[in-house]
């Protein structure tokens, strides 16, 4: 009976070193992936604060060229009416239109 009592109290004790082996492989796995998912968390901020610089840096420049586009319109415009008010005074000047006259 003694050698039946001691099998049952080893085998109690190794279910029990087993659970605990089993918990702490559990641990030592969610650490490893914390600190992996810790190390992604890093990059995809470090991610995102630089597409956000480039996105701000994207908006100046697009502002910048519609200035542009605005002050090339202005200048088209206003060369426009220059060379339409010389045409004009050029056409009264000269007496008509002289397209089909002989020299």
């Amino acid at each position: 009976m003694k050698k039946r009592t001691i099998q049952s109290a080893v085998l109690v004790v190794l279910l029990m070193v087993e659970g605990t082996a089993l918990a702490a492989s559990i641990s030592t796995r969610v650490r490893i992936l914390e600190g992996k998912v810790a190390s992604q968390e890093r990059t995809v901020k470090q991610v995102s604060e630089t597409n956000a610089a480039q996105k701000e840096q994207f908006e100046q420049g697009m502002n910048k060229v519609h200035q542009l586009e605005r002050k090339v319109q202005l200048l088209d415009k206003k060369f426009s009416e220059q060379f339409d008010e010389k045409a004009k005074t050029n056409a009264v000047k000269s007496g008509g239109d002289k397209r089909y006259a002989y020299p």
